[in-house]
């Protein structure tokens, strides 16, 4: 009824956040920044993720697109290029063909499709100077933009509209942020006997 599944379920979203974070620590390493090493330093710590969560058919599909979409990154395309999502759309569907009739492969990648195309201009409707309010704008026009490719399939599928997806989709993805990038930290530091 929220439309927050997506927080349960170790997913694309949850690849994304880690992706990001580990690309802004990688870059904050000069020897890395070179050539932008960084990336691919992000992508081998996402895979590792990924193998660690039992390599789910969620989380392939997400490690899979936003490594296309990492690499695209590095040839200078827009990180939510359309090009990058339907390679690897085409991979996955190589892979097995069936993924096609899956839910989840279709909310990934409507999500993903209504990212691309309605984010930059939801994005453009609220312009502040203060970075509070643009970065809680941004991500409010990043739900937005995912519901909007999401909506159709949610419908069929649920036969509901998620009315509250908006606050709860701000409120989860602050909580669902801070909890991953802890456990990572946590997982990193573990090893030190203190």
């Amino acid at each position: 009824n929220a439309g927050a599944m997506h927080v349960l379920a170790v997913s694309g979203m949850h690849v994304g956040i880690l992706l990001g974070f580990l690309q802004w620590v990688f870059y904050r390493i000069p020897l890395l920044r070179r050539r932008n090493v960084y990336i691919i330093f992000a992508l081998l710590f996402v895979w590792m993720f990924a193998l660690t969560t039992g390599m789910s058919t969620s989380v392939f599909r997400a490690s899979l697109m936003f490594s296309i979409l990492a690499l695209g990154q590095l040839r200078g395309y827009s990180f939510f290029s359309l090009n990058a999502l339907f390679v690897s759309a085409l991979i996955i569907l190589f892979v097995d063909p069936n993924a096609l009739f899956h839910v989840g492969f279709q909310l990934s990648f409507l999500a993903m499709l209504g990212i691309s195309l309605f984010f930059k201009p939801l994005q453009a409707l609220i312009q502040s100077r203060n970075k509070l309010i643009n970065f809680f704008w941004d991500g409010t026009a990043l739900g937005l933009a995912a519901q909007i490719g999401t909506l159709p399939v949610s419908l069929y599928y649920f036969h509901q509209f998620p009315n509250y997806f908006i606050l709860t989709n701000l409120g989860l993805l602050l909580i669902a942020g801070v909890a991953l990038i802890s456990v990572f930290i946590l997982f990193l530091v573990s090893l030190i006997p203190y």
